[in-house]
């Protein structure tokens, strides 16, 4: 009789133990869960950095077409940023509901 009270609590200890290292391996500190958010988030990571290579490459061309071409300089100043040169006009019309100056 003893024997079988010392088996079942050995198996309840063994049983214990196995449950808890399971619970640990899948939800605790470096589980499989926080693993797979890692990864998803590596992921989101990775995308970004290719996308800002991308944006990055396309300012690069921008500039370097700016370096050698001077008058391109000029337009995109006077059209993105508004500038005008010393003791020049600027009209501005405004666009009517039908397409028309």
């Amino acid at each position: 009789m003893k024997n079988t009270k010392f088996s079942y609590t050995w198996s309840f200890i063994t049983i214990g133990i196995v449950a808890f290292l399971l619970y640990q391996s899948l939800f605790g500190y470096r589980g499989l869960r926080e693993i797979y958010e890692i990864n998803s988030y590596y992921g989101q990571l990775v995308n970004r950095v290719v996308c800002l290579q991308g944006e990055n490459k396309k300012l690069q061309n921008e500039i370097e077409r700016l370096r050698q071409l001077p008058f391109q300089t000029e337009k995109t100043a006077r059209e993105e940023l508004g500038l005008v040169r010393p003791g020049e006009v600027v009209y501005k019309f405004k666009k009517t509901s039908r397409g028309g100056l």
